[in-house]
């Protein structure tokens, strides 16, 4: 056994696995897939004469020479990390080139004011910010172009490390329209009027969309968005118009009617600053 080949990673990731208990709260604290961490201590024992796990059930659990393993390297990956972070406090300013890559949306919401919180302590620091398509964000990450990159969602194809930085809105955004057909229904049915005006729930959940998917906007680019939005749901030109008469009555056929030609609205409004952005 060639000692001197083992991966800090492997001897870390197996610690964190004997600290959480299994693979799977271990395989979320390391930000990777449980199946890459399963490759990652399939890899790890090739360096030892015996089983570091063995399976009870559907379960792993630390074998005795694995829990012989981890009391010796325990104090030492505790010693590498006191290390670094003493190394991290006592040296200067970060410095060098940061490659980071991201979507049109997560570059502006996440990417750029990470990147000036960044300058403003490590002004020696050099960040090139790169736009472009999830996909050419794997390719290049994969590639070594980018040292860096923000995907909208966990991807469980990289054996790399990965990190949630925020949890979405959207879904309570599907959840907040279910719900408002569900209410529009009822609403509709006890009034006794197709469509209510005294329901507003449709306008609140299709601006809602809007300025999810403009974030992060200014003031005012908010209230152009709002401007924008109120002029297609009240005006209702086109499109619009053909949403407002497409599901009409009452029931969940004329409750999801309600929703729609707002929903309308917010695309015609989105395309209005993909265009303006565009030009």
């Amino acid at each position: 056994m060639n000692v001197q080949k083992i991966d800090l990673r492997l001897l870390r990731s197996f610690f964190v696995v004997s600290r959480t208990g299994n693979f799977v709260r271990a395989s979320h604290s390391l930000s990777i897939t449980q199946s890459a961490l399963s490759q990652q201590m399939k890899e790890l024992n090739r360096y030892f004469p015996e089983a570091l796990f063995e399976k009870k059930g559907r379960q792993s659990y630390l074998t005795e020479f694995g829990k012989s393993l981890i009391t010796r390297i325990e104090p030492l990956i505790d010693q590498i990390d006191e290390t670094l972070l003493q190394t991290m406090h006592n040296s200067k300013a970060l410095g060098g080139r940061l490659r980071i890559g991201a979507t049109h949306t997560y570059l502006k919401k996440i990417g750029l004011p990470a990147s000036l919180m960044l300058l403003q302590s490590n002004p020696n620091l050099k960040i090139d910010l790169r736009e472009m398509t999830a996909q050419r964000l794997l390719i290049e990450l994969q590639e070594g172009e980018l040292d860096m990159a923000i995907f909208p969602e966990i991807i469980g194809t990289l054996d790399l490390e990965q990190k949630v930085l925020l949890e979405e809105q959207f879904a309570i955004i599907v959840i907040a329209s279910l719900v408002g057909v569900w209410a529009c229904k009822v609403c509709a049915e006890n009034l006794d009027i197709s469509d209510p005006g005294a329901i507003v729930w449709d306008e609140v959940v299709a601006f809602w969309l809007v300025l999810f998917m403009l974030s992060p906007a200014s003031f005012s680019t908010q209230l152009m968005a709002f401007a924008l939005f109120r002029f297609f749901d009240a005006a209702k030109p086109g499109p619009v118009a053909w949403a407002d008469q497409l599901f009409k009555g009452f029931g969940w056929r004329g409750a999801f009617g309600i929703l729609f030609d707002d929903f309308v609205a917010a695309f015609c409004t989105l395309l209005c600053f993909a265009l303006w952005r565009a030009w």
